[in-house]
This record gives structure tokens, sequence and C-alpha cells, in this order.
């Protein structure tokens, strides 16, 4: 199966048959694991349609977590783009639930991290 952080050439089960969708002419979109899971889905989505079947679909791809491998055709689209930051931004929060006043302050270090992930 497709590890976290595969993102192209990545080995897949489907339907039983482990694929590679390395084709960069599938139908499907390339051998961007995204682009792929998308694709599918509406294949799916649009077969259910099409034969009145009831469906379900729930597809939950792990970008745009690290390492948030863009699709080619948007490498560097945002070059000096910078993560927003609200009123909420590295705030304390002692009084909040649990996940939430346990979270450290972000340093100058991950901050720089987070912008430039947020350029990818």
């Amino acid at each position: 199966m497709c590890p976290d952080t595969c993102y192209t050439d990545c080995f897949v089960g489907d339907n039983g048959v482990g694929r590679t969708f390395n084709d960069s002419h599938y139908k499907q979109g390339s051998n961007y694991m995204p682009s792929v899971i998308g694709n599918v889905t509406l294949d799916f989505i649009r077969s259910a349609l099409a034969e009145g079947r009831p469906f379900f679909a729930y597809v939950a791809p792990h970008s745009p977590h690290s390492p948030a491998t863009p699709a080619p055709w948007y490498a560097n689209t945002f070059p000096s783009a910078k993560a927003p930051r609200t009123a909420s931004y590295n705030v304390s929060a002692p009084d909040h639930h649990w996940s939430v006043k346990v979270q450290p302050y972000i340093n100058s270090i991950i901050e720089e991290e987070m912008y430039l992930l947020a350029r990818r």
C-alpha cells in the first residue's frame, strides 16, 4: 500500500491488484497520487450516479501534510507566500481543551518552516 509520504510512483491496491500509476498519459492523472485518488474517486461517483446506485466516498489523502509535495504543475506557484496569521495565532490558551493548551509556542525556526510549507 502507498506509504504516508508517497506522492509519485506509489504502489497501491486497486480492487485487490497491486498497481503503480506511473504512465503520464493515464486518464486518471499521471503518477501524482493526490490527482490519481481524486480522479478515480470522481469516476466512481459518476459511475454510481449514472447507474442510479447509492454510494459513499470517504476520501482522505495525506496532503497537505508534510512533506506536502505539490503536483509538478503547481510547484513554485507561490514563491513569496506567507502563511496567514490571525488574532489567535500563537496564543497561549491554558483554559482550553487539553489538545489546545498543551501546544507549545511557535518559535522563529518553526515559523520559517511554516512559511516554506506555505510556499510549496
